[in-house]
């Protein structure tokens, strides 16, 4: 009997079923064999479903990501049994990454193009997948400014161009500012300015926002100062101050240059720069540099440099006409500046201050070597070997354009002697000049070793006498000096002779020199702005501006609208108001102050010297009542026509008769600057370290202000009064001295003086190296137009319009508009 096969159940049609077991066993077969067969029935598999065969349903995706972000792959997969994974990336496997997914932590742009992979395997084999390529994008970044737009002085009627330059996703937008105010147009890297105006545009600050999609930055801030030619005074109205003495200006010129085609350039105090286009006949005057040149070499006709005090340092590409400062990282006075190329460049200075640029002075790198003093000189010989001289016979010399030095053993006899400037004529030979003791030093071995120059003290001067610049022409040499003698070589600084012969000098000290084409055409350019010019190669000089008054001034007074006078060693007289002045030697010698009472005209100087004129000014008589003890007298006040003080470096002394009669007030307290009376009883008294205030007429005096530093000048008006310190510092006070406001960093410069216009609208500070800063408030001030580059000592007004300054090495300024 067959019960069953495989799935299908059969009865043989000859048993019948019979009973109650065997009904229950036909429905539980009839049941039961059909689900046991449904489960896999006998072993007979010719009919069973076959194992799922390995597969990938969801490939690896290709990523794009950010830099710095993470990057992830996955796949999916089916097969027999458990299934296992290992990532590879191209081709290779990546430990630990053993995952249905992967992650790449953090993609670098080095990752762009790495192609991923994944093997999954299970219990009867493996399967690859398809590659997954991952590209990185470089990160959004902000925008960072790398350069910053630096400040400029530019000349009045000169454009000026600020130029940043950022970094940072792009796109980049630029928005130029003046003053935080968006400028129309403005948008690209650079700037450049319309025409620019002293009297609109000096002090007007500008700054760039550059923005990106990511954010914004702005950079620093830069101020604009406009300088104004300081012409020589016309006659007319001019803005601002002009030249009387010297002219056409008195800035020490402290270098000389030839450019080529008959072109001299001269460069010194105050930042004056002066062209000739003829051989050096005839100059022009301008003060676009905007600071003090101690220095200045061009590498060309258009591309130079100067440097100067406080680590300055400034370029020029069109050839003197504006001038762009640059960066260079010091804080000292720099002495001399030399370039071998359009690249390669050196400045050195105070404390063994040493600059090295190779990218044309985009940035400068400074250079240490310990123990070296002052340095005053540099040269290079060639591209590689470059002489640095400077006090104490140092010497250094580099091998490798400026980036490291060695010293140079100094040779006997200048052990202490100061050399100051050096030259080269060829890649072996050189010269170095300086003090009278060593006064000319030469080498022929590249700067290796350098020997003393014989008869040159006997030739180039005296023990009060320095050599301090050389040039060579060929075989022709000059040297110049501070005590005004020329030192002249034929035969390529074998042998030297003096000029002129006799012992007589040029007029002023000189500091440079320069040949122009040819060796017979020179120019030496020194003190008070003068300038001498040979054709001959220096045997016989000829002063470009010959009419110099050699001494300082000290004060200037004003009698009336057309009469003032000047004060000094020797006096002089205007009677054109301030135009032209005369040596008047009916005034007593060594007077420092002048006023003018009922009882006539009053002079003061020395030790008891107040003088009187009842004449007008012709005759003039010794005041014999001022008390003894009373030392030098540097001013006077005036409350009213009979009340005064003469005051200065002593005893103050007081009249109350016109000057008739003078009597004691105090003595042995600190020079005074300033002595003020806004009301007969309300005053204030000004010394050099402190402010002091009386309320009871001049009896006792209370200090209502002390500074550690000291004080150089007041000037009051109304119920106002300024008082300048001499780090830059300015007092202020608008009720009648009873309260002082400190502004400090007006300036870094150091003040001298400062002065008031009748009317109190305006005061006008001097500083130490001739800038004058303008303020009409006493709180805010401003450079005005052109410095002296000279010692001012004394500036005075008739009105408001009308006003005169005096200074050292015979400075006389005018102005007939203010002074603004």
């Amino acid at each position: 009997m067959d019960i069953f096969n495989s799935r299908n159940v059969f009865f043989s049609p000859s048993i019948r079923p019979s009973g109650a077991f065997p009904r229950v066993f036909l429905w539980l077969t009839l049941i039961m064999v059909p689900l046991l067969a449904s489960c896999g029935g006998d072993n007979d598999n010719s009919n069973n479903t076959a194992p799922a065969a390995l597969s990938i349903s969801s490939q690896p995706t290709s990523q794009t990501v950010t830099e710095g972000s993470a990057a992830l792959f996955s796949v999916a997969a089916k097969g027999t049994g458990t299934l296992s994974y290992q990532w590879r990336r191209n081709g290779s496997d990546i430990a630990g990454a053993q995952g249905s997914s992967y992650t790449l932590a953090t993609a670098a742009l080095a990752d762009t193009g790495a192609s991923f992979t994944v093997r999954v395997s299970d219990d009867n084999g493996s399967v690859d997948s398809a590659a997954a390529i991952l590209t990185v994008n470089a990160a959004l970044a902000a925008p960072t400014i790398t350069t910053q737009p630096l400040a400029q002085s530019v000349e009045q009627g000169q454009k000026a161009t600020f130029t940043v330059t950022a970094g940072g996703t792009a796109p980049l937008s630029y928005q130029w500012q003046r003053d935080n105010i968006d400028i129309a147009g403005a948008n690209a890297a650079s700037y450049t300015t319309p025409v620019l105006t002293l009297a609109a545009d000096d002090g007007a600050v500008y700054r760039v926002i550059v923005t990106n999609p990511v954010n914004s930055v702005t950079s620093s801030d830069a101020v604009i100062t406009v300088t104004q030619t300081l012409l020589a005074c016309s006659g007319g109205a001019q803005a601002g101050w002009c030249w009387i003495e010297p002219k056409p200006h008195g800035n020490t010129l402290r270098d000389v240059e030839y450019l080529g085609a008959d072109v001299f350039v001269a460069a010194g105090g105050g930042g004056v720069f002066m062209r000739s286009t003829d051989g050096g006949a005839t100059w022009s005057t301008s003060f676009a540099i905007g600071s003090s040149v101690n220095a200045m070499h061009f590498v060309s006709s258009t591309l130079g440099y100067v440097v100067g005090d406080r680590g300055f340092i400034a370029r020029t590409d069109d050839g003197g006409q504006t001038w762009l400062p640059q960066i260079s990282t010091v804080e000292t006075t720099l002495h001399e500046v030399h370039f071998f190329d359009a690249n390669l460049g050196l400045a050195v200075g105070d404390s063994g201050t040493i600059l090295h640029t190779t990218d044309g002075g985009g940035t400068w790198t400074p250079i240490t070597v310990p123990a070296f003093g002052h340095a005053f000189g540099v040269s290079f010989a060639d591209a590689d070997v470059a002489i640095i001289v400077g006090s104490g016979g140092a010497r250094l010399r580099s091998v490798d354009g400026g980036a490291s030095w060695n010293r140079i053993d100094t040779p006997a006899g200048c052990q202490t002697c100061t050399l100051i400037s050096v030259t080269f004529t060829s890649a072996t030979t050189g010269f170095a000049v300086g003090d009278i003791s060593n006064s000319l030093m030469r080498t022929d071995d590249a700067g290796q070793t350098w020997t003393k120059v014989p008869g040159i003290n006997a030739a180039g001067g005296s023990a009060d006498c320095r050599l301090e610049d050389i040039r060579f022409s060929g075989t022709n040499a000059l040297a110049v000096s501070t005590c005004g003698s020329v030192t002249r070589s034929t035969d390529g600084g074998i042998t030297w002779t003096k000029f002129p012969a006799g012992g007589s000098r040029l007029e002023t000290t000189t500091f440079g020199v320069a040949f122009g084409t040819g060796s017979a055409m020179a120019v030496a350019v020194g003190g008070e702005g003068q300038i001498y010019r040979t054709t001959n190669g220096g045997t016989s000089w000829t002063s470009i501006f010959p009419e110099r008054v050699p001494q300082d001034f000290y004060n200037v007074y004003y009698k009336n609208a057309s009469t003032a006078y000047i004060l000094g060693s020797t006096s002089y007289k205007s009677t054109d108001s301030g135009l032209t002045w005369v040596e008047d030697s009916s005034l007593p010698s060594g007077q420092r102050a002048m006023a003018s009472t009922n009882a006539g005209l009053f002079t003061a100087g020395g030790s008891q010297s107040i003088f009187q004129s009842d004449d007008g000014g012709l005759n003039w008589s010794r005041v014999l009542a001022v008390p003894s003890g009373s030392d030098l007298f540097t001013n006077f006040y005036f409350f009213n026509s009979m009340i005064g003080y003469a005051y200065g470096d002593g005893a103050t002394v007081k009249t109350i008769d016109g000057g008739l009669t003078w009597t004691y007030v105090f003595g042995g307290r600190n020079p005074i600057v300033g002595i003020h009376f806004y009301t007969n009883q309300v005053g204030v008294m000004v010394n050099i370290r402190g402010i002091y205030r009386t309320v009871n007429g001049g009896a006792s005096w209370s200090e209502v202000q002390r500074s550690l530093k000291r004080l150089a000048g007041a000037a009051f008006s109304g119920n106002r009064g300024v008082v300048v310190v001499s780090n830059g510092t300015v007092y202020r006070s608008s009720d009648q001295g009873a309260t002082w406001i400190e502004a400090t960093g007006v300036t870094t410069e150091i003040f001298r003086g400062v002065g008031s216009n009748p009317s109190g609208t305006l005061s006008i500070a001097y500083t130490e190296s001739g800038n004058m800063l303008k303020s009409v408030d006493g709180s805010s001030w401003s450079k005005l137009a052109s410095p002296v580059g000279g010692r001012i000592n004394m500036l005075s007004y008739y009105n408001d319009s009308l006003g005169l300054a005096v200074g050292d090495d015979g400075v006389i300024l005018r102005t007939t508009t203010g002074g603004e």
